[in-house]
């Protein structure tokens, strides 16, 4: 006698059971290929049938599942149902007392069950459930959220019944589809938080037209994997369900054809397999129209032929004789043996079956031995590792996917319990008691239970052994009674089937022997189908010989021979498993870096890319790789481009329901972008870590970090070859020519350009607006303000300039702001610069002054063969050559490796191909190049004159001008519709004072504005660094230099507070401010300013610091908050204060310092004092607001790389080409 099922499980041993029908049967099976007479059959699939041969007496039927379920049990002390809590329950029918109760009791009733029954859902608003081992009690009230009801009726209860009704061939009328389909996107926006949104009410009506038109719909990717796992989710007989939500969805709604299909099934179990490491995996394929479905007609993907002999007996898995016979009538041609892999056998679009044989090499199989009996392993036993249920149709919102493989991973009793011992299966028991010595003449020496035992135990050690995923049934039972309780606080229920949740063997000693269940359906949920060759054999004869009755299976034999290459797998797999990639920057480089991650995973996954604020959260759960590359802004923070993600990330970890889903997380890696002159040195990369394992993350490679002062090429590249290659792993992806190739986009062989496949197309229109197109590169309101003053604050003398600029915002509701808050302005590149560039360029055809856009030839290969297209370039807004170099692209900074390597394209020169491949390489040579020459674009054409740079590779590959952010140094409440700002002018000479002058993009812009420019700019908003708003809060703030900016919009403010009438003129709280520069004659900006908010009582106290000041000794703002310790101390720590700090990260670090000593100068010790400082930052009572590069920044640059330099390396001679750049000022 066989069972219908060869064991398989959806994850963690989820037993949803298959319908094959037995082949060796008697009158209950008609096509058994095989007289051989077995007794009635235990119709089971995957778990035990629990059927009692002497079923036990019981003075009390309890209730279970819903129905009568009449084993023993520790009896409860009253039947629970409809919230009463009675002793008797009155007259049962058929034992079962939820079966029993009169109409005038209960209510209308759907077949006599008043569970089932959505009529009576007003009496019955929930059901008690009880563990009678521990006596926790639940109360269901998901039940009445059921879609179907359930058999029982008055007379008879059919909870023991194996074989429920299978699913409807028939299509589904358009109501029924609309019915489904609107409680599903109810349910799924529900689950994502968005069933208020415009969103929701959008997909809604798209929906319901698409049904009114058609009768159907398509599922969003999105919407197809939550009820894929919504369907695993809601199904009661399975025991593994806790594992839910990590399933891994294929979407393979693409595929059109069986070999198609095949390609991704293979796919399915490489990625599922995971070399032993099972993963949960279901591959989602087309759904059924006009009547045509795509179906795989084995019931596993993995399983044993089985060969009905002359003589009755069975060779194989007697569960696969009647598929065998299919199988062979396609022509396939089995070894005969016990463990033969059955073949493929598949059907797309309703069309013939195709057959496709299996690599072994993808089939992973365990062989059995024993710890203690040697003599085990010469039984010969084995089964494959992967037990994907293949027979069962998807039901999601009204559409059915007749085939959606998948799978989870054994439980051991499955094999050991079930597919070894069962006597309608390979019948082992006998021989394995035999083999100890027991004596199996007698039921009472329990030869049958210890022998079960061992062979259990036998499975679980070699998989154990073979590193092969499988868990055993007292876990199991655990896990599920975890499963219920959290799923009872999640939806207030959980369906559950207690015949088929129990395990097979040892069944009273696992705890969820002793729980009720409430057995009842709801959707999405997998439903029985019927065999498809019997379908597909009736539909045949009904179309040839509609009177002609069907004798027996017949089929056009179809036996194509198909072989795809490893290769060809390897790169249907790639294309399955996707990576996302996400970025944030405020300059550029991070976006970059992430680009050059892109074309590496492009060559073994299906990659995208974007920026981390216009990612949705939602998606987080159903990624496979997540890979992040982001620089840090100030000191710890995310770039303003990353913050909305941050946040999502941690209400996500505060999400306790989330928490309680236990929600799949992607495998992840994290590469940061920082400069070690700064404390926190790629802090937002590792917090982003941090969290992402928290939230469940699998960390694939440790976090890496560039440092902008040395090495991050080098950093970059190392840590993408080594993160790529673990990727490959990870994903059983590897593949040596696959891996080479994609690392060669980290070398300068990887980096070609053919200026063939660009051109430029002069348009008629006009160029548009500079703001707007700005706008729409960053994706930002940028707004134009017009220039009213600007203003040099510093003394003639001074050797510097630091100038004072006012801009109108025209009213503009975009640009409102509060002091404290940042300005981002977007500068142009000087035009002598532009200008050089331009006489270098090979124009290609092109007028610099005229208006273009840029198109890129494609090629797409198609049945009539290779197609050319252009394709235009979106990239930057259409513009002409200067307008594009002088406003949107950065020319200044010194070229990547990689557009140093294209450079080398475009020269004959050998010596100067030779140089900027060296270059290029990104090792040490470049970056103290880099550091040295600081060279922009003008002046590396200049020097490598052969060098001629096509205009489209300027256009297309030049990073973007990125804005500089700017303090606001004004109140709009003091100048409403101004922003003011105060700007430290940067000129610089390149190799300590030997090479060439540079100048400040943004800020030598601003110094030559007149009154009327424009300027194209966008507020950021800095809320941790806003004035406290009770205005009784005492204040620090610590400004050196440019550092005072955010702090004269803070005084301004407090001015006007002094002077509204309705505060009285008075403030209760002191405000402190320290100020340095280098000497009080030349230096000292805004000096009568301070004065008058100190005389006006905005301030109360001023101290100024002097690092230069003649005949005096050198004094930082540090020094001066050392100098006043205590009143320090008490004024912010006795007051509960706030310390406000802005300048660069050098004095920021000194002040940080400073304040640890005087805390520890007060009392503290050196851990009290990290402790109140770290509560500080938490509480957003120290706040921060830290420069990137200054003057002084280039200073500690500098120290700081000679520092790390290896003073045994003589780089001078080794860089000897670097000399050669015109040390002229420009």
């Amino acid at each position: 006698m066989q069972k219908p099922h060869t064991g398989s499980k959806v994850n963690s041993n989820c037993r949803i059971k298959t319908n094959q029908r037995l082949t060796v049967t008697s009158q209950a099976y008609r096509h058994s290929p095989s007289p051989r007479p077995v007794p009635a059959p235990q119709l089971i699939i995957g778990q035990s049938m629990k059927r009692r041969e002497h079923p036990p007496k019981t003075t009390k039927n309890l209730i279970m599942n819903g129905e009568c379920n009449g084993k023993t049990s520790s009896p409860p002390n009253d039947i629970r149902n409809d919230g009463d809590s009675k002793k008797s329950q009155g007259p049962t029918v058929g034992g079962c007392p939820v079966m029993s109760r009169s109409s005038a009791q209960q209510g209308p009733t759907v077949g006599g069950c008043p569970v089932m029954s959505k009529s009576s859902a007003q009496h019955q608003q929930f059901v008690k459930i009880q563990n009678f081992s521990s006596g926790k009690q639940y109360v269901d009230t998901l039940h009445q959220k059921r879609e179907t009801t359930v058999t029982c009726s008055e007379q008879r209860c059919f909870g023991s019944m194996m074989f429920p009704e299978k699913a409807s061939t028939d299509p589904r009328p358009k109501e029924v589809v609309l019915s489904h389909a609107v409680d599903f996107i109810n349910e799924y926006y529900d689950h994502i938080k968005k069933r208020s949104s415009p969103l929701y009410e959008g997909r809604m009506k798209e929906v319901q037209e698409s049904i009114e038109a058609t009768g159907t719909y398509k599922l969003t990717e999105k919407e197809l994997i939550f009820g894929a796992k919504m369907a695993w989710r809601n199904s009661a007989r399975c025991i593994g369900r806790i594992q839910w939500s990590r399933l891994q969805v294929f979407d393979a709604r693409n595929v059109s054809t069986a070999s198609e299909m095949f390609q991704a099934i293979y796919s399915h179990i490489v990625y599922a397999t995971n070399k032993g490491n099972i993963r949960s995996t279901m591959t989602v394929f087309p759904p059924r129209a006009n009547g045509k479905d795509f179906r795989v007609w084995n019931n596993q993907l993995i399983s044993y032929a089985g060969y009905a002999q002359p003589d009755g007996s069975i060779i194989g898995d007697p569960a696969n004789v009647e598929f065998t016979e299919v199988c062979k009538s396609l022509g396939w041609k089995g070894a005969g043996g016990n463990f033969d892999v059955l073949p493929l056998v598949l059907s797309a679009n309703g069309k013939e079956p195709e057959m496709f044989d299996l690599p072994l090499s993808a089939v992973l199989q365990v062989e059995f031995s024993h710890p203690s009996f040697d003599w085990f392993a010469a039984l010969g036993l084995k089964w494959y590792a992967l037990p994907a249920v293949s027979c069962l149709l998807l039901d999601i919102g009204g559409i059915e996917f007749t085939g959606a493989p998948f799978n989870g991973w054994y439980m051991v009793t499955e094999i050991g319990g079930r597919d070894l011992c069962d006597p309608q299966r390979y019948d082992m028991a006998k021989k394995i008691a035999q083999g100890m010595g027991l004596d199996t003449n007698s039921y009472a020496s329990l030869w049958k239970d210890r022998a079960l035992i061992e062979a259990n135990l036998a499975v679980l050690y070699s998989f154990q052994k073979a590193g092969v995923t499988i868990a055993d049934h007292h876990s199991m039972a655990d896990s599920f009674l975890k499963h219920m309780d959290n799923e009872q606080r999640l939806r207030g229920g959980c369906p559950a089937d207690w015949v088929w949740i129990v395990p097979p063997i040892s069944g009273g000693i696992t705890p969820v022997f002793h729980q009720e269940m409430l057995n009842y359906k709801l959707r999405p949920s997998f439903e029985y189908q019927a065999d498809a060759w019997k379908i597909h054999s009736v539909k045949k004869k009904t179309e040839e010989s509609p009177k002609h009755k069907m004798k027996g299976i017949t089929f056009k034999k179809i036996a194509k021979a198909v072989s795809l290459s490893t290769a060809m797998m390897n790169n249907a797999m790639a294309k399955r498993i996707k990576a996302t990639i996400l970025y944030a920057t405020e300059t550029g480089k991070s976006e970059y870096f992430a680009d050059r991650l892109y074309e590496v995973y492009k060559y073994a996954f299906n990659p995208r890319i974007m920026c981390m604020e216009e990612y949705d959260i939602t998606d987080l759960e159903n990624e496979n790789l997540l890979l992040i590359v982001t620089s840090t802004f100030g000191n710890g923070n995310p770039p303003s481009n990353g913050e909305s993600f941050y946040e999502n990330l941690q209400e996500l970890m505060l999400d306790e329901e989330r928490s309680l889903m236990n929600l799949s997380m992607p495998k992840f890696a994290v590469f940061g972008l920082g400069s070690k002159a700064y404390v926190k040195f790629c802090a937002f990369a590792k917090d982003l870590d941090r969290i992402l394992i928290r939230l469940g993350g699998e960390r694939i490679f440790k976090v890496g970090e560039g440092d902008e002062l040395g090495g991050q090429d080098v950093s970059f590249n190392n840590w993408t070859r080594d993160v790529f290659k673990k990727s490959l792993e990870e994903f059983c992806l590897e593949d040596d020519e696959n891996y080479k190739e994609a690392v060669k986009m980290l070398t300068t062989e990887g980096q070609q350009w053919d200026k063939s496949n660009w051109r430029f197309v002069e348009t008629n229109k006009k160029g548009i607006d500079v703001s707007e197109g700005l706008g729409t590169i960053n994706k930002k309101t940028v707004s134009a303000c017009k220039i009213l003053s600007v203003e040099n604050l510093q003394s003639e003398q001074s050797g510097r300039s630091t100038i004072l600029v006012k801009m109108s915002t025209g009213g503009l509701d975009d640009m409102d702001y509060e002091p404290g808050d940042h300005l981002a302005i977007f500068p142009a590149n000087e035009d002598s610069l532009v200008n050089r560039i331009i006489t270098r360029t090979d124009l290609q055809g092109i007028q610099p002054d005229v208006v273009t856009k840029l198109e890129k030839q494609e090629m797409k290969t198609t049945l009539l063969g290779t197609v050319k297209s252009w394709k235009v370039e979106n990239r930057l807004p259409q513009c002409s050559l200067r307008t594009a170099l002088s406003r949107y692209l950065d020319i200044t900074s010194p070229p990547t490796p990689d557009f140093l390597a294209l450079l080398a394209n475009f020269t004959d020169n050998e010596d100067e191909k030779k140089n900027l491949n060296t270059l290029a390489a990104g090792t040490s040579l470049y970056e103290d190049w880099k550091f040295e020459h600081h060279p922009n674009l003008a002046e590396i054409l200049e020097e490598y004159s052969t060098v001629e740079i096509p205009a489209s590779l300027l256009i297309a590959e030049l990073p973007m001008l990125k804005p500089r952010y700017y303090s606001i140094s004004s109140s709009p409440r003091m100048f409403p519709g101004e922003i003011h700002l105060t700007v430290a002018v940067v000129i610089y000479t390149t190799r300590e004072g030997q090479g060439v002058e540079h100048n400040g993009v943004c800020s030598t812009w601003l110094s030559t504005r007149k009154q009327g420019d424009e300027v194209a700019a966008y507020t950021k908003s800095a809320s941790t660094f806003h004035i406290p708003s009770n205005p009784s809060t005492p204040v620090v703030m610590i400004g050196p230099g440019t550092g005072i900016a955010p702090f004269r919009g803070f005084w301004q403010d407090r001015v006007h507070y002094l002077n509204d009438k309705q505060n009285n003129g008075k403030l209760s709280a002191d405000w402190k401010l320290y100020f340095g520069c280098r000497r009080s004659d030349m230096d000292h900006i805004y000096k009568d300013e301070m004065q008058d908010a100190l005389n006006g009582e905005a301030l109360t106290d001023l101290f100024t610091a002097y690092s230069r000041e003649p005949g005096q000794q050198k004094t930082y703002v540090q020094d001066m908050l050392i100098q006043s310790s205590s009143k320090f101390y008490n004024h912010i720590m006795n007051n509960d204060g706030h310390i406000f700090v802005c300048g660069d990260v050098s004095m920021a670090s000194g002040v940080y310092k400073a304040f640890l000593q005087i805390l520890e100068e007060n009392g503290l010790t050196k851990e009290e004092a990290k402790t109140t400082m770290s509560n500080m930052l938490r509480e957003h009572r120290y706040h921060e607001d830290i420069f990137g590069v200054t003057l002084r920044t280039d200073e500690v640059t500098r120290q700081l790389r000679e520092n790390e330099t290896n003073e045994t390396s003589d780089t001078s001679q080794q860089l000897a080409f670097k000399t050669r750049i015109n040390p002229a000022k420009k």
